[in-house]
């Protein structure tokens, strides 16, 4: 399968069914937003930026770069095929990383991304992204 070089991400309508994320190859930047933390006052962050990046044998990485601080972290992270042929991104959990699904539904240009954060408590837990191959 012919990869992207940059644009939005698409699903292509037939990947599922073969199994095929080579299209991911690569990474996939959401775009620069404030982040704020996840207490009653939601202190802000700064602006920061997450990324999932995949290699060949598709492992990968999901990374935050907080501007501010001017530090970068990363976890673990997959990408797979759900039962609808959806593609989901997932990253492990570690001590300066959150869990965050990410869900991406349709096909093709009609691709739509929406984030999801367990587990917070006081910042909204589903928000729609766009993942696009430049920062």
């Amino acid at each position: 399968m012919k990869r992207r070089e940059s644009g939005k991400l698409e699903n292509p309508a037939d990947a599922a069914d073969r199994n095929d994320r080579s299209f991911l190859e690569g990474c996939w930047y959401f775009a620069k937003a404030e982040y704020f933390a996840d207490t009653p006052t939601r202190d802000s962050l700064g602006i920061a930026q997450d990324s999932y990046c995949f290699n060949r044998n598709e492992k990968g990485n999901k990374y935050t770069q907080y501007f501010k601080f001017n530090r970068r972290f990363s976890a673990k992270a997959t990408a797979c095929f759900d039962k609808n042929g959806d593609i989901v991104f997932d990253n492990h959990i570690n001590i300066n990383m959150r869990k965050t699904i990410v869900r991406c539904k349709g096909r093709n240009t009609g691709t739509q991304c929406f984030m999801h954060v367990p587990n917070i408590k006081y910042l909204p837990k589903d928000v729609i992204v766009i993942l696009s191959r430049t920062p």
